[in-house]
């Protein structure tokens, strides 16, 4: 007997979201360093990535978003990847927050910056 696997719904019981995160995380444990990995976190509608990054104004940032990768076994993976990615980034000092933004497609170019209330003002 197959076991069907469920796509559409997080809590149907079709599949175990908190097992397929802890496998992830401990092939990615395999790869990286403490301190310099990336692991999966899932939140109730999408996955973010946990890792700390210290930038030259010695600013760290633990869980950024993944852009909206939806909580389930194909978004799973697809999270994993990109923390491999980070992971391997991390290990050899070349992060960067634009890499990473560009790797989960945010758009951080000038022109779709939002303006401040004051900035509008000074234009």
């Amino acid at each position: 007997m197959t076991e069907l696997v469920s796509k559409q719904h997080t809590n149907d019981g079709g599949y175990h979201i908190k097992r397929l995160v802890d496998e992830a995380n401990g092939r990615l444990k395999q790869i990286g360093r403490q301190g310099k990995r990336a692991t999966i976190v899932a939140k109730k509608s999408s996955l973010s990535l946990q890792f700390t990054f210290k930038d030259g104004n010695g600013r760290a940032q633990k869980n950024p978003g993944l852009g909206g990768i939806p909580v389930n076994p194909d978004g799973i993976l697809e999270a994993e990847k990109i923390a491999q990615m980070v992971t391997n980034q991390l290990v050899v000092n070349q992060f960067t927050w634009g890499w990473f933004n560009s790797l989960i497609g945010k758009d951080t170019s000038e022109q779709n910056k939002q303006l401040t209330c004051r900035e509008m003002v000074e234009e």
